[in-house]
C-alpha cells in the first residue's frame, strides 16, 4: 500500500496560475512541467520569468489566472526524425567500440602511445601485448627496432 502523501492540487501544463503556498507566499506562474510521482512542479514566474521548482505538497491552493495579458503561445512539439536518431546512436556506439578496440589491455603507457602513433597511418591491432601492423608485422615489447618481426 502506497502511504506517501498526495498533493492537494493538480496543474495543467502551459496554463498560468496564482499559487498559494503553505508557508504563506503567493505568486503567479506558468506551469512548465509536473511530475505527479515525485510531486515536483516546474514553474515560470510572472512577470519576471524566473524558473522555480517546488513540491506540489507545499501548495495550499491554486486558482487559474484569467487575465488576457497573461497569455502565452507555447511552441509546438518539434518533429523528431527517429531514423536519423537511430543512425546517430549506432554511429556513436560503433565509434566507441572502435576506440575501445584500440586500447591495449595490460600494456604500458609507452606501448599505447606507440600503438596510437602507428595507427594514425597504418592499420594496427593488439594481439595481447604485441602490436600487429598490416596483419603481418609484429612489434613486441620492449617496442624497439630489435623487437620487430614479419610473417
Amino acid at each position: 500500500m502506497d502511504t506517501s502523501p498526495k498533493p492537494l492540487v493538480s496543474f495543467d501544463v502551459g496554463k498560468p496560475y496564482t499559487i498559494h503556498l503553505s508557508d504563506g507566499n503567493t505568486f503567479k506562474a506558468f506551469v512548465h512541467a509536473e511530475d505527479k510521482h515525485s510531486t515536483i512542479v516546474c514553474l515560470e514566474t510572472i512577470p519576471d520569468a524566473q524558473l522555480v521548482i517546488i513540491s506540489s505538497l507545499n501548495v495550499k491552493s491554486v486558482s487559474p489566472v484569467n487575465d488576457n495579458r497573461e497569455k502565452r503561445s507555447w511552441p509546438s512539439n518539434p518533429s523528431i526524425d527517429f531514423a536519423r536518431l537511430r543512425q546517430d546512436q549506432e554511429r556513436a556506439v560503433r565509434d566507441e567500440r572502435d576506440k575501445f578496440s584500440r586500447l591495449g589491455v595490460g600494456v604500458s603507457s609507452t606501448a599505447q602511445v606507440i600503438f596510437d602513433t602507428l595507427s594514425k597511418t597504418l592499420p594496427c591491432q593488439w594481439e595481447h601485448d604485441i602490436i600487429v601492423i598490416l596483419n603481418s608485422v609484429r612489434l613486441r615489447p620492449p617496442y624497439d627496432s630489435k623487437s620487430i618481426s614479419g610473417d
